[in-house]
């Protein structure tokens, strides 16, 4: 069985706590997603599908404009990129590399099988389904998990990965720990 220390909570606490004083630029995708909120009040006679009788809308900021919205929310500010089209191949890691040496650290919410893109990056926050696509197998245990990442760890020089793992929570694998 793999031994894996959960880190400590405090520097967490420390950072959020200073989260007034951070700067983040958000590059990515920005989405608006709408939300209709009803009542089912009978089944379709043409299929089996609930009817929804609307009775109110909402818009919210998706995708990368979430995450803009999450760092305002704790007091930080946010400065959002993004491109309409296609992001040519390489911008990411130019972009990785730019912030590295500028001494920053890089968050980046993978897509795809291609880790390669993100090289260098501080830490990628796979899912668990994520995880098991980059690494070309399934995961599914701590252990996996965990056995993966530090694949792509070596493979990638990421600092640590951070892989969501829905109602289990998530398991936080550090270089070091690879």
């Amino acid at each position: 069985m793999i031994k894996h220390n959960p880190p400590s909570p405090e520097p967490l606490h420390r950072t959020i706590a200073r989260f007034g004083e951070v700067t983040v630029l958000v590059v990515g995708d920005f989405i608006l997603d709408r939300f209709v909120s009803g009542v089912i009040e009978r089944i379709s006679p043409e299929a089996p599908i609930p009817v929804l009788h609307g009775r109110g809308e909402t818009l919210n900021m998706g995708g990368a404009g979430n995450v803009v919205s999450n760092i305002v929310s704790l007091g930080g500010a946010a400065i959002p990129v993004s491109v309409i089209g296609i992001l040519l191949d390489g911008v990411a890691g130019e972009l990785i590399a730019i912030c590295r040496d500028a001494g920053k650290p890089v968050l980046v919410d993978p897509k795809g099988r291609d880790y390669a893109r993100y090289a260098g990056a501080t830490a990628v926050t796979p899912n668990r389904k994520e995880l098991g696509e980059a690494v070309g197998r399934k995961v599914f245990g701590n252990d996996e998990i965990v056995a993966a990442a530090r694949d792509l760890i070596a493979e990638h020089d990421f600092d640590f990965i951070v892989a969501t793992r829905s109602e289990k929570g998530m398991s936080v694998v550090s270089a070091e720990d690879a």
